[in-house]
């Protein structure tokens, strides 16, 4: 039996991560799902049965080589000689997500915002008992979670100036916001490499100005063949969404009364 790997995929359900065996990429994945089904040998000619290849049996390895691990279960292949080999496994990401901070976050806890996996699959037949380059292939998921870990603002502004609103979550993510009494460039900001970003508001007439962050959404651009954009976004926010900033009016003095 031939096996040419180049024609066959790994698929991430939920979104159908695709990725071929000759292009090891990376692909992302939305923090907030614990689990995710992935498959080989799905794909016509050698793929032409759910169960994989004929013939064939598989082994999987979720933590092959990158820092965070994960758990993982599979079926059993009818064609194979063990358990938990068929083409197909459920991983659970034991991803522990940071939350939110009452300090600066420092640069690692911002990093623990996305999770690094690698993970491999092998195939075996009775003509190949061991793995080889063609018969293993694998793919590296970064696991994200869009959130915000620290709101730092000032406290206080004069009518008729400025206030800034540092904020401190995952790199790139693009956090969306409302304002009451007060005035933006934009309705949203995207947080730079290192998770950052201010955000400058007038305050105007009508009292205090109240900040409330309403999403935060990370968009990614999954590698070809996919090609797909594919947009992550928390729907918990962190714990302290809102922040105020009390507005003083510069004094007005009364004639000196006699």
């Amino acid at each position: 039996m031939e096996i040419n790997f180049t024609l066959k995929c790994i698929a991430l359900s939920a979104f159908t991560l695709v990725g071929f065996k000759a292009q090891a990429q990376t692909y992302y994945a939305d923090g907030t799902v614990a689990i995710k089904s992935l498959t080989v040998d799905t794909n016509l000619p050698d793929g032409a049965s759910t169960d994989g290849t004929v013939g064939s049996w598989y082994k999987w390895n979720p933590n092959a080589g990158a820092t965070t691990t994960a758990a993982y279960t599979a079926g059993d292949d009818p064609d194979g000689v063990g358990i938990n080999d068929s083409n197909q496994a459920d991983i659970t990401w034991d991803a522990t997500w940071p939350g939110a901070t009452t300090v600066v976050p420092t640069a690692a806890q911002i990093a623990e915002l996305t999770k690094d996996y690698k993970i491999t699959a092998e195939e075996f037949n009775s003509c190949q008992t061991t793995a080889t380059a063609s018969s293993t292939t694998e793919i590296d998921v970064k696991l994200v979670r869009p959130d915000v870990l620290f709101i730092d603002a000032d406290t206080s502004a004069c009518s008729g100036s400025t206030a800034t609103i540092t904020l401190y979550g995952t790199p790139n993510a693009v956090v969306n916001y409302t304002i009451t009494n007060g005035t933006a460039a934009t309705a949203f900001v995207t947080l730079d490499s290192a998770g950052k970003a201010d955000v400058t508001i007038t305050p105007t007439a009508g009292g205090n100005v109240t900040f409330t962050i309403s999403s935060v959404v990370n968009t990614f651009t999954q590698p070809v063949p996919l090609g797909t954009t594919v947009p992550f976004t928390n729907s918990t926010i962190i714990s302290f969404a809102t922040a105020t900033i009390t507005v003083g009016a510069s004094p007005v003095i009364s004639p000196i009364v006699f």
